[in-house]
């Protein structure tokens, strides 16, 4: 009456425990796949005079950039898009962002557009960004550090945008004359640099960056066979 069935017990046990392995081995190969590497779709790398760069461009849209010099490495990931002929990184790590910009008109400013850059220290207090390179109008051959009040002045009253390094702000009203640009952090610039080229123009086999709306000739990608 109160003995047991080691049969039945055995088979309930036996039961579990090979339900268990056939649960595993279903799961099995959604974990390796999981696990498995991404697929490149193409990759391109410069070596030359001790700096190495590498861009590989994965199937799922997702980009990895690997940069190393006798200064260190660096390494950016994010996402691309091919747009006619050219690569447009976005969605990657960089140093510093645009937190906010504040636009007005200031009457006593005459034939001159100022830009202020400031970092917010709290919620009350900003500190201003010195030495810290300003360009307008997709000019960026005319940067202009900023003071030791961070401000830069520039000899025109028709600023369409503001850009700075990794970073730029569409102006919103084209009758404004004095931009504040309230950036995340104090701009600190560190040996190895990051990835600062966002556009990336593809010729046959090999790819440029882009800078100042023209290709760095001096800086060719290979693609890798």
């Amino acid at each position: 009456m109160f003995g047991v069935n080691l049969y039945k017990a055995y088979s309930k046990g036996a039961i579990k425990v090979l339900s268990i392995v056939a649960l595993m081995l279903n799961l099995l190969p959604w974990h390796t796949w999981a696990q498995m590497p991404k697929n490149v779709l193409v990759a391109y790398q410069y070596a030359q005079y001790g700096f190495h760069c590498r861009i590989d461009f994965f199937e799922d849209y997702t980009f990895v950039y690997k940069q190393s010099s006798k200064l260190g490495s660096t390494k950016s990931t994010g996402n691309w898009r091919f747009v006619k002929d050219t690569f447009k990184l976005f969605n990657y790590q960089i140093p510093w962002r645009i937190l906010s910009v504040t636009e007005r008109k200031a009457d006593t400013i005459n034939g001159k557009s100022v830009v202020k850059v400031v970092t917010a220290k709290d919620s009350t207090t900003a500190e201003d960004v010195y030495d810290f390179p300003v360009w307008v109008n997709n000019n960026c051959k005319n940067r202009i550090s900023t003071s030791q009040t961070g401000l830069a002045i520039f000899n025109t009253i028709n600023i369409t945008d503001i850009s700075i390094d990794y970073n730029e702000y569409k102006v919103k009203d084209t009758a404004s004359n004095y931009f504040v640009l309230t950036i995340s952090c104090f701009p600190i610039y560190s040996s190895p640099g990051e990835l600062q080229w966002k556009y990336w123009k593809k010729e046959g086999k090999v790819i440029h960056p882009i800078e100042c709306g023209h290709i760095i000739p001096n800086l060719t990608l290979v693609e890798e066979q």
